[in-house]
């Protein structure tokens, strides 16, 4: 069971659990396909531009508690406050409740197609909530409800050589955990399949490609895309700064 509310969309209940192999594949093979385009517009997004979306984001930090419905665990490991995007009719859109303290990185993965290599994968990085419909990064709607948000990165298994700039995303899994910690890709995969037949998905981008007046702040780094750039503590009293895209698609086919 997970707090998903008022949605009729197809993929609001999953009527059969396939098996982890099939979806596995089928998931990767989506994966690959929307961070193929990440890499083509890549290339140029540091260059000058318009801003096209007729939405215009802001950030405010808002005092509270995360959601009561959560686990007494996972509302112990995130901040006690939100980071809040208001979209352009100046109304809560999302809630971030970001982790408290990270772990301390572990085996970093120098890929270059890896733009957060100290990032311990299926780690959680915060709880959202969802005040209304949303498009993710796929254009996927996504249902106004409460979800973790843990980092996956699109595997290094040979079939997409060449074909990726940035593997780093921000999947929504349901609003439990048997450990909030880094766990396996596999593991974290089959949790946001729960979901849906395509992981809910939203960037993470290079955060010093994402300029923002303070942190945290919200920006427009590319003409219809947004991201929220923070930086989190560690456990070994260091920091990591990320960048979060919450608003903007990469759809292309």
């Amino acid at each position: 069971m997970y707090y998903y509310q008022g949605s009729s969309l197809p993929h609001a209940r999953r009527h059969t659990k396939r098996r982890l192999s099939g979806r596995y594949l089928r998931a990767v093979l989506l994966l690959t396909a929307t961070v193929a385009l990440v890499s083509t517009s890549a290339m140029g997004h540091t260059a000058s531009f318009t801003i096209s979306n007729q939405d215009s984001y802001k950030l405010t930090i808002t005092d509270g508690s995360p959601p009561e419905s959560l686990e007494n665990s996972i509302a112990q490991y995130v901040e006690d406050q939100s980071v809040t995007v208001l979209n352009g009719d100046n109304e809560p859109l999302m809630d971030l409740w970001f982790a408290r303290q990270l772990p301390a990185p572990t085996d970093p993965n120098t890929h270059p197609g890896v733009a957060y290599s100290t990032l311990n994968e299926g780690v959680v990085l915060a709880v959202m909530r969802l005040h209304q419909e949303h498009n993710d990064f796929r254009d996927q709607p996504v249902g106004a409800g409460i979800y973790l948000v843990r980092y996956l990165r699109q595997p290094d298994d040979g079939n997409h050589l060449g074909e990726t700039t940035y593997r780093d995303y921000a999947v929504l899994t349901t609003p439990k955990a048997d450990s909030l910690g880094p766990q396996g890709f596999e593991e974290t995969l089959d949790q946001a399949l729960d979901l849906n037949l395509h992981p809910f998905a939203w960037g993470l981008w290079p955060a010093n490609e994402v300029v923002t007046e303070s942190e945290p702040g919200i920006a427009a780094f590319q003409p219809d895309k947004w991201a929220v750039k923070l930086s989190l503590p560690r456990e070994d009293d260091s920091s990591i700064t990320i960048a979060m895209v919450v608003a903007g698609n990469e759809w292309h086919y």
